[in-house]
């Protein structure tokens, strides 16, 4: 498919897959609000509350929920490679950093630049980042890595791991694969700055997880779990190292399972890579993911890999003061099992699932004889997840329109809060990801916003509001739950008998 270029804009030279997108862009730059109104009209979705698991032709039930409206943001004319890439939200604008182009998902290309993209003012631009004092451009700044982490605490950036330019640790990246790397976003100038841990660190890693506890003692600690080895014999692991972010010290979280008997579940989660992981209070959670030394019948390869992958439709957590693990039960619509997908999470603690694959959906589609399992098999829904009630909803899209635009996989996610912000933005923003083995029909320019915060019974928008506002639920708000809005009493009572599995007041808070 060619790309459709749109000269005197902002850049030089915008380009986009279709004519729909382009129309939709050029009205936005000439009348904004208009075009936010079509665009929302033409990407709308619905969040289904219905306790249980499929649907299946119930559209009554499919329609009841909230409705996302989405809009593009203006693709720079160089990058981003968002594939396998990090980012984090602070001071108005999205952090992306890393990834590779999905134009080849077994060798792509990796960067190491910095995007910093500002949906107030529909910016996307690299930014220029000087190396570490003392260093050269060479020893000085992060080598291009793709499936790395990138954790944010106070105003800095925390960068680790990934598979290197070069996918080798043989030509001297290992200690580069090692480090921990750090930017300050209120530096002026930015600059890199190479952290020298002390003691044993982990083995180099990728496809793993990094989230950021605040331990209490005014300090923080980057919680690393899983992934694969790149220095021993790229099996995956299931141990979990913690990163002292003001001690610089590493020190192994070696967890105390119970005793185990034949056939008592596993008191801990296997080896994996690819998953999601997530803080909420003192307990990471960790859900999905993949595994190569996981032998179950009847369980498909990845989609886009001849490899035996499987992937994990369990979740648990581990509690970071007590180092135990447990499972977690989940209700509500689960997910499929689910790797390589977005992970996001608001100021309320509700988690967000975007994009992802499923080698369980290969073997339905296969069964069914329908669309091709190769396609069918990378997800374009997104999930939201209660960590209080261990309750998922699925946003599910009327009428065939799928959440994200187009199937993917390995999306990077995250959440910008309006709060800190000068401007009103404010939701889930998910950029990039890959479909398929060469040419995927994702474009990696494109930056996606959800906003949840709509009426939860007839999705209505605040501006479709008598009053212009949106209310609370009052039970929600008052127990630091995930943010449920209704536009009127009477909506809130007609979603009362579902909403009320997870809340116990149906009244409403400005």
């Amino acid at each position: 498919m060619a790309l459709l270029p749109v000269l005197g804009i902002s850049d030089a030279e915008l380009s986009f897959w279709t004519d729909e997108q382009k129309d939709i862009f050029v009205k936005a730059r000439l009348r904004r609000a208009t075009a936010f109104l079509e665009l929302g009209n033409l990407m709308q979705a619905h969040c289904d509350f219905v306790k249980g698991g499929n649907l299946g032709g119930d559209r009554v039930a499919q329609r009841r929920g909230v409705m996302l409206s989405q809009c593009l943001v203006p693709p720079i004319r160089v990058g981003p490679k968002c594939m396998f890439s990090q980012s984090v939200a602070w001071g108005g604008r999205i952090w992306i950093f890393g990834g590779g182009s999905p134009l080849d998902p077994f060798f792509p290309d990796p960067t190491n630049e910095l995007l910093a993209v500002d949906p107030a003012a529909d910016d996307a631009r690299v930014v220029e980042v000087l190396p570490a004092t003392g260093c050269s451009r060479r020893n000085g700044v992060p080598m291009a890595r793709h499936r790395h982490t990138m954790v944010l605490w106070h105003h800095s950036i925390y960068i680790y791991g990934g598979q290197l330019a070069g996918s080798s640790l043989i030509a001297g990246f290992a200690d580069d694969a090692r480090s921990v790397w750090r930017l300050d976003l209120q530096g002026k100038p930015l600059r890199w700055e190479r952290l020298l841990p002390r003691g044993t660190g982990p083995e180099t890693r990728e496809n793993h997880s990094a989230v950021v506890w605040q331990d209490g003692s005014g300090g923080a600690q980057m919680v690393v779990f899983g992934g694969q080895l790149n220095e021993s014999q790229r099996d995956e692991t299931a141990d979990a190292w913690a990163f002292d972010l003001r001690q610089h010290t590493w020190r192994r979280l070696m967890a105390t399972p119970p005793l185990r008997r034949m056939g008592v579940p596993p008191a801990g989660p296997q080896a994996r890579g690819e998953h999601a992981a997530w803080v909420h209070e003192d307990w990471m959670y960790v859900y999905g993911g993949t595994s190569n030394s996981v032998e179950v019948a009847g369980q498909p390869n990845h989609p886009s890999f001849e490899t035996n992958s499987f992937t994990f439709p369990s979740m648990w957590r581990l509690h970071l003061r007590e180092l135990r693990w447990e499972p977690v039960h989940c209700r509500g619509n689960l997910p499929a099992p689910l790797a390589e997908m977005g992970v996001a999470v608001d100021p309320r603690g509700t988690v967000y699932i975007a994009g992802g694959y499923t080698t369980a959906a290969i073997t339905g589609i296969k069964e069914a004889g329908g669309m091709s399992a190769l396609k069918s098999a990378y997800s374009s829904e997104v999930f939201a997840f209660c960590p209080r009630k261990h309750w998922w909803r699925r946003l599910v899209a009327p009428d065939g329109q799928p959440v994200l635009g187009s199937p993917r996989a390995a999306p990077t996610a995250c959440w910008l809060d309006g709060n800190v912000c000068v401007t009103i933005w404010r939701g889930l923003y998910v950029a990039g990801g890959y479909c398929g083995l060469q040419y995927p029909n994702v474009e990696e320019r494109l930056v996606q916003e959800l906003d949840v915060r709509v009426c939860a019974a007839c999705g209505a928008t605040k501006q479709q509001t008598p009053e212009g506002k949106l209310q609370q639920c009052s039970g929600c708000k008052a127990a630091g739950r995930a943010s449920v809005f209704y536009c009127s009493t009477e909506c809130a009572n007609k979603d009362w008998p579902v909403h009320r599995i997870v809340c116990s007041d149906k009244g409403m808070a400005a």
